[in-house]
């Protein structure tokens, strides 16, 4: 406290110097006193105690003299100053037992207590361990919510605008300078990240943001570490602060939930990323839990460093395209470039020095260890906090949850993972491919031809089938078109002369370097689905990036493409051309392409 906390020190010796007329006694102890007992404290502490010490000195900022240093090895000997007895006299302290002794003692005191009328305290009561919102509520001072000098604070009990962001209640504020305990309610408006060490409460804060967003009427979309495993009702509760705890508690809330995605599915984390960048996501929250994790995902499927600009791209358009935005990631993110432009931020778990340093949190303020014991940081206003903790799964599906305002605008967008494999069973009649962000069917384009491009393998052929079976009318098919002998080719041209429709397939690098003649026709004038994009000159026959629209942890799964019509990319699963139950190669169960 003296070297850290030198004005708190002074303070208390200023109290002791003026409080003895008070009644009010002031006891400081310390194992290290040479440097940390100064004249003031000697001045004003007339009774001063020294156990044995090994250093001379010690004995001597405590005591004036050098007794103390010179004590036998017994422990409870002790040299008093300021009593009747001479300095030099050895006394023995007490021994007050072990520790369950000492706490029967403390509960029999505190059981003698009851009945009667408790002792004022000029202090609130400490901030508790663990707290839920019913108890923040009683907690907390009627009425009192605490802002931040830079925060807007708007009065809760007043009638929230249908076009502001909700403010959601996330922790329990500990007002020293007011002697009370408050509520601190974050501005949704403002990007909001949770920044602490493992096993801090980061993922509990997201969960317990999350579930007041859905109770406010607020979208939520999830992107998590890894995506939760299914629960069943014979499984025990999983971990509090896990990602499988999040779901199981947002799961029974589906008509506010968005989209949940976890860093395996790169493909979609990296969509929805440039969604909410580019503002389709506005009016919703979008939490992303530990942002460290789910760069490199997001690397991996747009390219090396594209993770962390488009993050910076969607931390600094959220405000501007009403989109919420909630982060957690470690302590070290506090000074990097994407952090910088967060003003208002949490901090869990940095309670010793080096942490808190790391966490660009102000001299001298440290956090409690303790899980969701955290600092509010914004600007030069700080606050201590302990996060209040969700509902439970059970007590979350057990309370009525409104459902979501039909006139309050569209339905939450979801993006929908590809199935690795659709039966043509499974699909309605004429259906050729599941795609898109939905992972509904692919519309048939109509009215122009279709070039099927792709490496061996990767289910031309079945693609070819599956477009003929869904297409209507007139259509000629031409497979393996860049293989095929001079007078096929030539009546594939002339098809195209008249208007025709035709479907035709070749493998992406024969189409790549076709620069005239009918497959170059194809590629400027049809729609071209590209299967396998991530293998081979896929762009080039495009004509725009497929880099977004390809799945980099599916870039050999027979069907997987992407279709390029009229400028746009749609990321599809080809509809299997045999039935599972269809024997030969495919016995085992899977359909089989070509």
């Amino acid at each position: 406290m003296a070297a850290s906390h030198t004005d708190v020190l002074d303070t208390l010796v200023r109290l002791a110097a003026q409080g003895r007329s008070l009644g009010i006694h002031l006891i400081l102890a310390t194992q290290r006193p040479q440097g940390a007992v100064s004249p003031t404290i000697r001045t004003n502490t007339a009774l001063r105690a020294c156990l044995r010490v090994l250093d001379s000195a010690d004995s001597r900022d405590v005591l004036g003299h050098e007794g103390a240093a010179h004590l036998p090895r017994h422990p409870g000997r002790v040299l008093v100053h300021g009593t009747h007895a001479p300095d030099s006299e050895v006394l023995q302290a007490p021994w007050c037992g072990t520790e369950e002794q000492v706490a029967s003692l403390v509960g029999l005191v505190a059981a003698s207590a009851q009945g009667h009328e408790a002792a004022w305290r000029p202090w609130a009561a400490p901030l508790p361990a663990r707290v839920d919102r019913d108890q923040a509520l009683s907690l907390a001072a009627p009425r009192r919510t605490y802002a931040l000098p830079q925060s807007r604070h708007q009065d809760t009990t007043a009638a929230q605008a249908p076009e502001q962001a909700p403010t959601i209640l996330l922790g329990l504020t500990d007002l020293p300078e007011e002697q009370s305990l408050g509520l601190w309610y974050w501005d949704s408006q403002r990007p909001l990240m949770v920044l602490g060490s493992p096993g801090s409460g980061r993922t509990t804060t997201l969960l317990s943001a999350a579930t007041a967003a859905l109770e406010a009427d607020l979208p939520v979309h999830l992107c998590l570490s890894r995506s939760p495993r299914p629960q069943s009702s014979k499984t025990a509760a999983p971990p509090c602060g896990t990602v499988d705890q999040v779901w199981s508690a947002l799961e029974p809330a589906p008509d506010g939930l968005g989209t949940v995605v976890g860093a395996e599915d790169p493909r979609r984390l990296a969509r929805l990323w440039s969604l909410a960048a580019s503002g389709s996501l506005a009016g919703s929250l979008l939490c992303l839990d530990d942002v460290d994790a789910l760069v490199p995902a997001v690397d991996e499927a747009l390219g090396p460093g594209e993770g962390y600009s488009l993050l910076e791209t969607l931390v600094r358009t959220a405000p501007g395209t009403g989109t919420c935005l909630l982060l957690t990631a470690p302590l070290a993110a506090a000074s990097s470039r994407w952090g910088c432009a967060i003003g208002l931020r949490l901090v869990l778990g940095a309670y010793r020095n080096d942490q808190a340093a790391q966490a660009c949190l102000p001299r001298a303020v440290v956090t409690g260890s303790g899980p969701g014991r955290g600092i509010v940081l914004d600007g030069s206003g700080t606050a201590a906090c302990q996060v209040v903790l969700p509902p439970s799964p059970t007590s979350q599906r057990s309370r009525p949850r409104p459902r979501r305002n039909s006139q309050a605008g569209p339905a939450v967008p979801r993006l929908e993972p590809l199935p690795r494999l659709v039966p043509a069973a499974s699909v309605a009649p004429g259906t050729w491919a599941i795609g898109g962000d939905d992972a509904s069917p692919v519309p048939v384009p109509r009215g122009t031809s279709v070039l099927v491009v792709g490496p061996p393998r990767s289910g031309r052929t079945a693609t070819l089938a599956a477009l003929e079976h869904a297409l209507t009318g007139p259509v000629h098919v031409y497979d393996d078109l860049d293989l095929a002998p001079h007078e096929e080719v030539s009546a594939a041209e002339y098809v195209l002369g008249c208007g025709g429709t035709v479907l035709a397939s070749a493998a992406t690098d024969r189409a790549a370097c076709a620069y005239r003649g009918v497959l170059a026709t194809l590629r400027e004038r049809a729609a071209v689905v590209v299967l396998w994009p991530g293998i081979g000159p896929g762009n080039q026959v495009a004509g725009l990036p497929l880099r977004p629209a390809t799945d980099p942890r599916a870039l050999s799964l027979p069907g997987r493409g992407v279709l390029v019509h009229r400028g746009t990319a749609t990321p599809l699963q080809v509809v299997a051309p045999f039935p599972c139950e269809q024997p030969g190669p495919a016995a085992n169960g899977a359909a089989q392409y070509t």
